[in-house]
């Protein structure tokens, strides 16, 4: 199979300063500036470093006379190459990676088909096989707890926390999807909320296949 070709394209806005790939690469362009006092600089083009944002999505930072932008790479792909008849609002990345920002892996999408995506719906279900417990099990569980019930205090902060804002890693930790809450999290994910709890609290490293933190820190 012949290897793509990489084409670049004059990120839009900045026409003068910025190129993007369609490979996902995002570079500065070689520019002679104007100072006050009359003399030229000359700049050369540089490949910019990508970072990642609070939801897992690369962003490289454009700027213009001193003004800065951080701008999501996915999103300047897709306007460069991808056209968008439709005036959908959003970008899916087709294999659910989203430092994957190549031009074949991102369609304009509307929220419902951002959100259906059958690659990361499929990895949910899979993350859930085989992690239901055996009747032995449970049993096992059932005789550890006996004699230790929560106090109200301890019942009270288990309800508040179930409310709280949280976020679903990759082993890696990578983010993958935010949540208002905790129990919307673990509708989502097939798993109990004290299981999610006990990840952002670090009394496991998983839940679900995956990691968990609160959205606002531990406090």
């Amino acid at each position: 199979m012949e290897a793509q070709q990489e084409i670049w394209k004059d990120v839009v806005g900045y026409e003068d300063y910025y190129q993007v790939s369609n490979f996902g690469k995002v570079c500065s362009k070689d520019r002679t500036t104007l100072h006050k006092d009359g003399k030229k600089v000359s700049y050369n083009g540089t490949m910019l470093t990508a970072c990642n944002d609070t939801h897992g999505y690369l962003f490289v930072t454009l700027s213009i006379n001193g003004k800065s932008r951080k701008v999501k790479v996915h999103r300047l792909v897709a306007i460069a190459f991808i056209p968008n008849p439709r005036n959908k609002p959003e970008i899916d990345h087709v294999n659910a990676n989203r430092h994957d920002n190549r031009v074949s892996n991102l369609r304009w999408v509307t929220r419902h088909e951002n959100n259906s995506n059958p690659i990361f719906v499929q990895r949910q279900r899979e993350s859930q096989l085989g992690k239901r417990h055996s009747e032995q099990t449970k049993k096992k569980i059932g005789e550890k707890s006996k004699g230790h019930r929560l106090s109200y205090q301890s019942r009270i902060k288990i309800a508040a926390s179930k409310n709280r804002p949280v976020e679903m890693l990759d082993l890696n930790g990578c983010l993958i999807m935010s949540f208002d809450s905790i129990l919307n999290a673990c509708s989502f994910a097939g798993v109990t909320s004290m299981a999610i709890i006990n990840a952002c609290n670090g009394r496991t490293k998983t839940s679900g296949g995956y990691k968990w933190r609160y959205k606002y820190g531990n406090k």
